[in-house]
């Protein structure tokens, strides 16, 4: 198979460098790494190439040569005609999301979906069976950094690291309120202190993690 495609290539080479072939190239490169949930980096990685090399890919001003092209096509599971723009089946509609993103976004409604159902029924039981139960609201306070605690998961699933540090973050510093809502305000340095102190760390260790991968790459 690899060895039709190099035929193909080599006869449409010419083809392919000229009109706005690189640009349609470009901009599908990018597009099919973002589906795969893959970082510049990452994809450089895979490849054996610098995410330079990538980066100048996909903003036009490089064009992969052939056996990276062959490598592309069976890493995005897509042939050479859709990666060079010449089927249809490649043109990204701008109204129309593609169908890996519309399947995460149902998948996250649905969970958020769930979280909040639970908070509602948890609340109700309160309301029914633990009457002399003080702040019965909190079960609400609580359900929000859960539901970040969820997207910040599926983030991490996907790849999308900075997402992820953004929706933890969240979760750290809603739960630092949920804690003094429950404890009191008399604890709110104490908590805020701690919440601090562990974000600065997390900022270290994440600034370490990504020196060490340029520095790789």
């Amino acid at each position: 198979m690899h060895s039709t495609r190099s035929r193909w290539l080599i006869k449409e080479e010419n083809t392919f460098m000229t009109g706005n072939w690189k640009e349609i190239l470009a901009a599908n490169l990018s597009r099919l790494r973002r589906e795969k949930g893959l970082t510049q980096a990452e994809l450089g990685e895979k490849i054996n190439y610098s995410d330079k090399s990538v980066s100048k890919w996909e903003r036009g001003e490089g064009v992969p040569d052939l056996q990276v092209m062959i490598t592309l096509s069976d890493l995005y599971g897509v042939s050479i005609d859709e990666m060079t723009g010449r089927k249809e089946a490649c043109e990204e509609s701008p109204t129309i999301p593609h169908p890996k993103a519309a399947d995460r976004t149902f998948l996250m409604l649905v969970t958020q979906s769930v979280i909040w159902l639970l908070a509602i029924v948890l609340f109700s039981a309160f309301l029914l069976f633990a009457k002399e139960m003080p702040k019965k609201w909190l079960v609400f306070i609580y359900a929000v950094p859960v539901a970040f605690l969820c997207t910040g998961m599926y983030f991490t699933v996907w790849k999308l690291y900075a997402w992820a540090y953004g929706a933890f973050s969240c979760v750290m510093w809603l739960a630092c309120v949920a804690a003094q809502l429950t404890l009191g305000a008399s604890f709110a340095p104490m908590i805020y202190i701690i919440g601090a102190i562990v974000q600065l760390i997390s900022v270290i260790v994440i600034g370490i993690c990504l020196l060490t991968r340029k520095r790789k790459s």
